[in-house]
């Protein structure tokens, strides 16, 4: 919903603004006993900041939510590519474990639609109730019954070779890499890592060694100071800039991130677009 704006189905009951992103980060997931307007207005779910880290799987889409779409498209064919990278990134660098669905990881071309298999009238059947659900032309809604659309559903691996997609590749190796290094040892431990909801952003603090500062933007028009409250770097330190999911390093396909020459302190950011930047704590030069 943050991404698409899409507020149909099960998509109603969230407004997809940072708060809420904010607050599903820090918790585990959103619904906590709030109203839940599909049920009308019956609480859902508890609270589960007992539980471990370790004990959820984030997505940024899966077979469900792709596949039960009219058309199959993935989320990298409703977003822009800025979007998608913020989103990737942001989902590689949360404390909980990402769930990466087959293709996303190159940003694949391929839909992946409803396809099924199923002998004379339950075949019949799961045709006709395809089209009803969407109340669309029939033309319009992929039969699942036809082989062209399980053809259609098969991943292109040229692509991988190909770009943006080797970049989009090349973004998930080294969000991933990063996790390894410093995010694993901690993630599982909620006091060593807090959520921070900005407007239009979220933030991630982690106590690691060095600290570190997750921002996410998944619209843009997102300003903040970094001297000061909640952001400020830890005392005798500042923030350098050690990874960005729009620099132009990366979308250039030169290599795994910012080169040294970008990495420098950065005291505010300043998000026009969709955006996911990752912030070192580094002790601050002495003056000459």
């Amino acid at each position: 919903m943050a991404l698409t704006g899409v507020q149909e189905s099960y998509f109603k009951s969230y407004g997809g603004s940072a708060k809420e992103l904010a607050e599903t980060l820090e918790h585990g997931w959103f619904y906590r006993g709030q109203s839940f307007p599909q049920w009308k207005g019956k609480p859902r779910g508890e609270a589960c900041t007992h539980l471990a880290p370790s004990a959820f799987v984030f997505c940024i889409e899966n077979h469900d939510q792709v596949g039960n779409r009219a058309k199959g498209e993935r989320l990298e064919h409703l977003v822009s590519l800025a979007a998608f990278r913020a989103a990737s990134a942001l989902l590689c660098f949360t404390p909980y474990a990402p769930m990466i669905w087959m293709g996303q990881e190159w940003a694949a071309t391929t839909p992946f639609q409803f396809f099924t298999d199923h002998e004379g009238e339950l075949g019949r059947l799961v045709s006709e109730g395809r089209k009803k659900e969407f109340g669309i032309a029939s033309g319009d809604v992929p039969d699942p019954q036809a082989e062209e659309t399980f053809k259609r559903s098969k991943l292109t691996w040229d692509e991988l070779r190909l770009y943006p997609h080797a970049a989009v590749l090349e973004l998930y190796r080294d969000c991933l890499r990063r996790r390894a290094a410093w995010l694993q040892g901690i993630a599982n431990d909620r006091s060593r890592w807090r959520v921070v909801a900005l407007e239009n952003a979220v933030a991630i603090r982690y106590q690691s060694t060095p600290e570190r500062l997750l921002v996410c933007t998944l619209r843009g028009d997102a300003r903040m100071s970094l001297t000061e409250g909640e952001l400020a770097a830890p005392a005798g330190a500042e923030w350098r800039l050690e990874f960005e999911s729009n620099d132009a390093w990366r979308e250039r396909g030169g290599g795994r991130g910012l080169p040294e020459a970008a990495r420098k302190a950065v005291d505010a950011l300043v998000l026009d677009g969709p955006a996911t930047v990752l912030l070192v704590a580094r002790e601050k030069a002495r003056p000459r």
